[in-house]
């Protein structure tokens, strides 16, 4: 510690007598002992105004004064030196004034936001409540624990920062003031860590750092209307921040955000003299796990489209903050996995710009993150994703698997029109997986079609939480009313040689083919129900615009089996033919008939929305926003094996597609093939016939018709004027070993 150096006073010369001379030099020493007693009456070894000055490199070029006055004593000059400091370095922020002057086309919205804050209306999560000063920081007006989070986060103090910017008035600076002041004051840093904290969760430090904090600052930090104890304050707690962050760290998607807050504090403040040391913990973090979180399929071990671009957020962040800091090594790695990770999404949105809402998902236009991908690495293939363009590039597949992240996007281009289909066959994922293997999206004709509903909500005791995480709510089938149990049988993500992988694609000129297998157990929030229940799901995209579904499905039991499809809320399902079973859905613009086949001993079909007991019929395209949903639900009862097999047929505008759908009779080595093991189709469709074998590894001839394969897989093409083709055949690869 530096104190304060006090030197004796000079004794004091007078001609006199030598009595009198001793009186008044011991007069003189008791006055000036008396001044220095004054002055440094603040300033004893124990001022923590000391300890603070020395959070500083005093030795770095512009801190020549400071020193001089920690050693003279001067300590709230020092103070006001490292503020004026900040207040005139121009390099590094991450935001400018000028910035935010040029970068809103709509002001109004931000200063909108602001004024509410004035009001002290905080919102977050779609939640809004009217809170009352002072604020008590850590108590929760929301049922929802995230929302008393997310409220610490300080997002707020960034608005009204750029309020600020944007109008001059001193209104929104003097509220920014007072919370950051009050909040400071009255929630010092913890002695642990603690991730019940509602103040400091360790997620919530990090996010304070590179989203919130330092950019208010970066904005204010000039401004007259701010104090310059609050600057101090606000400087001294980001000190606190990073020293916190330093000393303790969680995991997965957390401790990436964690360490890119740790980073934010080392790029932008290199003055404090615990930097150096900082930056070699955050960066060694976040290059470690990003390696260990991204797989090499460049999916994020989540296994969520919603935690794709949110951890792209956080490593484009990170890698900004490793250019800034100097460190290559980690820019370099950061660069490369980014580029992989850009590449899933690319392949995964949809032409509208929005990726499905897998696994906690919300609604986002990734639009803007493709098209700056496309700019860095000059990757014409994320320009075309971004903006709906076709290809000119001669062996290009639009369809792609990701073998590690366990999702196969079928797509016939990225036009507006295209049919894109997002099959989900891969891990549960970390806290934010669904129980939705064998889930799947469909998109056509400029419009989604089938969905996965979304999130709604995190909050445990919420019974929508519940219903958001089951199979209920994905495009699946129930036994008994019972969906998937993985979460029973939680592995790591990263764990790749145990996580479910039985799948196949096949990707040609007419057909795509995605197959995958859920082995594993049913139950519910209580228990398993069912050790081990069999479902193999076949997608077929078949050219042009056609989607056929074929489940079979082996339960333990006698049971109902009833199959759900989730539709797109804009979606009217107003036709349900009560003989065959089929649904139209429709809009102005677009129509999808979902036509069930073959059910010999009866189906049951029914169109429900937003019901309640049992939950059913929602969508939710962001948190806490609730919105009623089509689905329909194909039921069959009384076995214990069973198989569906669904046609879906979209088409521009709302008229039904023109096709029909025959079963034929389908036989192995001359013998009939059970339903539950097989099916023979004949579509018909303007000037072309197509016939289909579909069988569930089945060993033998299979005929129907004049239709001969040894294939388990095969369809037959016959158009007007030209030759039978076989235009697909595929059979499990065993078979051919």
């Amino acid at each position: 510690m530096i104190l304060p150096i006090i030197r004796a006073p000079r004794e004091i010369s007078i001609t006199m007598n030598a009595k009198r001379r001793i009186r008044v030099t011991l007069k003189a020493k008791l006055l000036v002992s008396f001044i220095y007693a004054v002055v440094f009456c603040s300033c004893t070894p124990d001022d923590p105004r000391i300890e603070q000055i020395q959070r500083w490199d005093l030795t770095r070029p512009g801190f020549e004064k400071v020193r001089v006055c920690l050693e003279q004593g001067n300590l709230e000059s020092a103070q006001r030196l490292i503020v004026a400091y900040y207040e005139k370095r121009q390099t590094p922020w991450p935001v400018t004034p000028e910035s935010i002057r040029l970068g809103f086309v709509e002001p109004e919205l931000v200063l909108n936001e602001a004024d509410q804050i004035l009001d002290y209306r905080f919102s977050q999560l779609n939640e809004t409540f009217q809170l009352t000063p002072p604020i008590d920081w850590c108590k929760n007006p929301s049922t929802n624990q995230e929302w008393i989070w997310a409220f610490n986060r300080h997002y707020e103090w960034k608005t009204l920062a750029r309020a600020y910017v944007l109008t001059g008035q001193e209104k929104y600076a003097r509220l920014f003031q007072e919370l950051a002041h009050d909040w400071i004051t009255r929630n010092p840093p913890l002695t642990e860590m603690n991730e019940a904290s509602p103040t400091w969760r360790l997620i919530d430090v990090g996010l304070r750092m590179s989203e919130n904090w330092i950019n208010a600052l970066s904005l204010l930090k000039d401004s007259e209307h701010v104090s310059w104890q609050v600057k101090w304050e606000i400087l001294n707690s980001i000190y606190d921040h990073a020293r916190f962050l330093n000393n303790w760290s969680t995991s997965k998607n957390h401790l990436l955000m964690e360490a890119n807050g740790l980073a934010s504090v080392v790029a932008y403040f290199p003055e404090f003299r615990e930097a150096q040391a900082w930056s070699k913990v955050a960066f060694e973090r976040l290059e470690k796990e990003a390696h260990h979180q991204v797989f090499p399929d460049g999916v994020h071990y989540e296994c969520s489209t919603h935690y794709q671009w949110t951890v792209i957020d956080v490593l484009e962040k990170s890698l900004k903050l490793a250019d800034l800091a100097g460190a290559e090594k980690v820019s370099k790695q950061l660069n490369t996995i980014l580029q992989g990770m850009y590449r899933f999404l690319a392949y995964a949105v949809r032409p509208d710009g929005f990726p499905p809402m897998i696994n906690d998902g919300v609604q986002r236009d990734i639009r803007i993150l493709l098209n700056q991908a496309a700019e860095r690495y000059d990757e014409p293939f994320f320009r075309m994703a971004a903006n709906a363009e076709t290809t000119t590039q001669q062996a290009f597949s639009y369809s792609q698997t990701f073998p590690y992240g366990g999702f196969t996007i079928l797509r016939s281009g990225f036009v507006p029109n295209a049919l894109y289909l997002f099959f989900d066959h891969g891990p549960l994922g970390g806290y934010h997986g669904h129980e939705d293997y064998l889930n799947f999206e469909l998109y056509a004709f400029g419009a989604p079609l089938i969905v996965d509903p979304g999130t709604l909500t995190y909050d445990q005791k919420d019974p929508f939480r519940s219903y958001f995480l089951s199979s209920a709510a994905h495009n699946l089938v129930l036994i008994n009313g019972y969906g998937q149990a993985r979460r029973y049988n939680r592995l790591e993500p990263s764990d790749l040689e145990h996580r479910q992988a039985d799948f196949q694609t096949v990707f040609g000129p007419n057909v795509d083919l995605a197959t995958a297998e859920y082995t594993g157990p049913y139950g519910n929030d209580e228990s398993i129900v069912y050790d081990c229940v069999r479902h193999r799901r076949y997608i077929f995209h078949v050219r042009p615009m056609l989607v056929i579904i074929a489940d079979f499905i082996t339960a333990p039991v006698h049971a109902v089996f009833t199959q759900l499809f989730h539709l797109d809320p804009a979606l009217i399902a107003a036709h349900l033919n009560p003989y065959s079973g089929e649904c139209l859905a429709f809009t102005p613009s677009v129509s999808l008939r979902i036509i069930p086949i073959g059910h010999e001993n009866g189906l049951m079909t029914e169109i429900v929305s937003a019901e309640d007991a049992p939950i059913q019929g929602w969508y939710s395209p962001d948190y806490n926003i609730l919105l009623p949903a089509p689905v329909v639900l194909f039921e069959q009862t009384g076995r214990d094996q069973t198989a569906f097999y669904t046609v879906l047929a979209p088409a521009r505008g709302p008229q039904a597609r023109l096709l029909t759908v025959e079963k034929l009779p389908l036989a192995v080595n001359d013998q009939p093939v059970p339903f539950e093991q097989g099916i023979a189709l004949k579509i018909s469709e303007a000037d072309r016939i197509d016939y289909y074998i579909i069988t569930d590894s089945l060993e033998g001839l299979k005929t129907a018709a004049d239709f001969s394969t040894e294939d388990d897989i095969s369809i037959l093409r016959v158009q007007k004027g030209q030759p039978p083709l076989h235009s697909f055949s595929w059979s499990f690869p065993h078979k051919s070993e």
